[in-house]
């Protein structure tokens, strides 16, 4: 059946926007700069928070694709009239014989399910497993980028403490 598209929710979520504004120009006193930069560590941690929870949705739906991707693989070496077991909930099964294994029903998104031959629908899934994995390895990007900026931020910060702690004759370091 040809119904099938790429549905929008398999596409890459990671965001290409910075929450945070650019840097002004305008040179800021050590007090601006300072709650300047501690607003941005905040916002960046936020963000890491978020993308480590989103990458772990992309992690379980990962796994999720790749099992029905290897029962549909499975189901070929069944033979003929196998009986086998079907979750209803709640860890519970029933037994059930004469399985259809040449046709399978696929979601396409917001709710429609299609009825593919098997080998469309292992092509299905092999596809959004590669753009799932695409999404991920592109988040883990952008999780060490945020990283990395937060990073910067924070050293700045400890910098301008102990600057400041110097000129106040405060606590050397050591």
């Amino acid at each position: 059946m040809a119904l099938f598209a790429s549905p929008k929710a398999y596409e890459n979520p990671v965001a290409r926007t910075s929450l945070m504004p650019e840097p002004s120009e305008e040179p800021m006193d050590a007090t601006e700069a300072v709650q300047n930069d501690l607003a941005r560590l905040e916002t960046y941690k936020s963000q890491l928070n978020v993308l480590l929870r989103q990458q772990e949705i992309l992690r379980l739906t990962l796994q999720e694709h790749t099992r029905a991707r290897d029962t549909l693989e499975g189901i070929e070496r069944l033979g003929a009239d196998p009986e086998t077991l079907a979750p209803v909930g709640a860890d519970t099964y029933v037994k059930v014989s004469q399985l259809s294994t040449q046709k399978v029903l696929m979601g396409i998104g917001s709710g429609v399910v299609v009825e593919v031959d098997r080998e469309k629908g292992l092509a299905m899934l092999n596809d959004r497993i590669v753009n799932l994995e695409r999404s991920s390895k592109e988040m883990g990007e952008e999780l060490l980028r945020v990283d990395s900026e937060a990073q910067i931020i924070s050293q700045r910060l400890e910098s301008l403490v102990r600057q400041q702690q110097a000129a106040q004759g405060g606590f050397p370091d050591q």
